[in-house]
C-alpha cells in the first residue's frame, strides 16, 4: 500500500483543527451508487468548461468526455465530514518538492482546476445530504506567477457556482505562507496530544523530536527560533501575562460589552468573518437560537447591545497575535 505523508498531514488537519469526525482517504464512488442531480451536474459542468474555455483558452476536460466518465474517474484525495456542521471538506493535496507543477503553467492551472471542479460534482452526485461543502487544493508550495494565473480562474469558477445557485459549494486554494499557518503549524501545535497510531505525519514528527539525528538538531533549531519569535513578541504585548483564553475571556468581553455596531455584530456571528478576524473555527458569537455546538462556547453569557450571546471558548496559541491586533484596534 502507498504510504503519502502529504495525505497523512491533511488527514490530521481535518480530524484535530477542522472537527471532522469521519475521514477518508483515496475517496471515490461506487459503480453502484445512484447518482443525483444528473441535470444539474450536467449543466455545472458545461458551465465550467465553457467559460474557462472563453476566457482563458483552457480545455480542463477531455472533449466529447460524459458526465458519467468524469464521475468515474474522479478520486478525492481526502474526504472529512463534520457531522455536528453537517459539512463536508473534500480536498487534493500535491506535495512537489521544487514547488506545485503538472507540466508548465496552463497545464498546472487546467489539472487543478480540473480535479477541484470533478470532486464537487462528485460530492454533490452522490453525498446529497451534506448542505456545505469546502472544496480544497492544498500544496505547500506554489511560485507567484502560477498563483496569478490560478488565483483568478479559481474565483470565476466559485463566481460562476454562485450564478448558477450553488452558494454553499466554497472552492479555495491553500498555498504557500497560507499553507504554513493554517495548516502546517495548526497540526504541530496539537500533535503532542495526539497518540493515534495511523496518523503517520504526526508519528513522523514525534520520531523526529525523539530521536538522535541531524533532523532532530534541525527541527530543534527551528522551534528555538519560534519560541524567541514569540518571546519576542509576548514581551512587546501588555497581556504576556494572560493566556489567550483569559484575554479573550476578560478584555475581548469587556469591549463587547460596552456596545459595538450592528454590522459589526453580524460578521462576529459567522464562521467566516471570526476565521478571517482571529483565527477561529468557529463563529465567535452566538445567540440563544443558533444552531452550535455547547462544548465549544463559554457558560457565562456577554451581553451586547441588550441581548446575551455565548463566546467562543476555542482559543488556542496561534489566536494570540490576530486577538490582541483586533483589542489594539478596538479598546
Amino acid at each position: 500500500m502507498k504510504i503519502e505523508i502529504g495525505e497523512s498531514l491533511i488527514y490530521s488537519w481535518l480530524r484535530h483543527v477542522n472537527g471532522c469526525q469521519l475521514v477518508q482517504t483515496n475517496w471515490k464512488a461506487s459503480p453502484r451508487w445512484d447518482l443525483l442531480h444528473e441535470e444539474e451536474l450536467l449543466k455545472i459542468l458545461n458551465s465550467v468548461d465553457s467559460m474557462l474555455k472563453e476566457k482563458y483558452g483552457y480545455a480542463v476536460f477531455k472533449r466529447n468526455a460524459s458526465l458519467m466518465q468524469v464521475l468515474q474517474q474522479t478520486e478525492c484525495d481526502l474526504v472529512g465530514i463534520n457531522v455536528d456542521e453537517n459539512k463536508i471538506y473534500v480536498v487534493e493535496s500535491a506535495f512537489h518538492e521544487n514547488g506545485l507543477n503538472y507540466g508548465g503553467f496552463g497545464d498546472t492551472v487546467q489539472k487543478v482546476l480540473a480535479k477541484c471542479v470533478r470532486n464537487a460534482l462528485c460530492i454533490y452526485g452522490y453525498l446529497d445530504s451534506i448542505k456545505n461543502v469546502d472544496v480544497l487544493f492544498v500544496s505547500p508550495k506554489a511560485g507567484k506567477s502560477l498563483m496569478d494565473r490560478l488565483g483568478p480562474c479559481v474565483q470565476d469558477v466559485q463566481d460562476l457556482m454562485k450564478q448558477l445557485g450553488y452558494k454553499k459549494i466554497q472552492f479555495r486554494v491553500i498555498v504557500n505562507d497560507e499553507f504554513q499557518n493554517e495548516v502546517l503549524n495548526k497540526v504541530l501545535v496539537i500533535s503532542g496530544d495526539v497518540n493515534d497510531t495511523n496518523e503517520l505525519f504526526v508519528r513522523s514528527y514525534h520520531m523526529l523530536m525523539t530521536g538522535d539525528s541531524g533532523s532532530r538538531v534541525e527541527i530543534q533549531k527551528d522551534r528555538k527560533r519560534r519560541r524567541e519569535e514569540i518571546a519576542k513578541y509576548m514581551s512587546e504585548s501588555k497581556y504576556s501575562n494572560y493566556k489567550v483564553g483569559q484575554i479573550a475571556q476578560i478584555v475581548l468581553r469587556n469591549i463587547l460589552e460596552k456596545g459595538i455596531s450592528e454590522e459589526l455584530l453580524g460578521k462576529l456571528k459567522t464562521k467566516e468573518s471570526s476565521k478571517e478576524i482571529f483565527g477561529l473555527n468557529y463563529p465567535l458569537l452566538v445567540g440563544d437560537d443558533d444552531e452550535y455546538q455547547r462544548r465549544r462556547y463559554y457558560v457565562e453569557p456577554v451581553q451586547i447591545n441588550g441581548k446575551s450571546y455565548l463566546l467562543c471558548k476555542e482559543w488556542f496559541e496561534y489566536n494570540r497575535e490576530k486577538l490582541e491586533k483586533w483589542i489594539e484596534e478596538n479598546e
